[in-house]
């Protein structure tokens, strides 16, 4: 009975965290982001004798992220001490 319990406690936080990462990532895209640099580009290269200067666009570290970032830490870290 305990087994199924602490199996059932995982499965609702595997659940959750589903959950809050596809609510999170629906309402929090890069699409902005690339639309902005995007506009910036063609207008920048339209202009005769332009001076555009690419640059690495990097996407923000969010809260899923960095959970999972830590979690992942946490695991190699384990890994490693056996």
């Amino acid at each position: 009975m305990n087994k199924v319990f602490n199996l059932l406690i995982v499965l609702i936080v595997f659940l959750l965290g589903i959950q809050v990462g596809t609510s999170y990532v629906q309402y929090n895209t890069n699409n902005e982001l690339f639309e902005v640099e995007k506009n910036k580009f063609e207008e920048e290269i339209i202009k005769p004798n332009n001076q555009y200067e690419p640059k690495q666009l990097i996407p923000k570290k969010h809260l899923p992220n960095k959970i999972a970032d830590k979690i992942s830490n946490i695991l190699d870290k384990i890994s490693n001490y056996l």
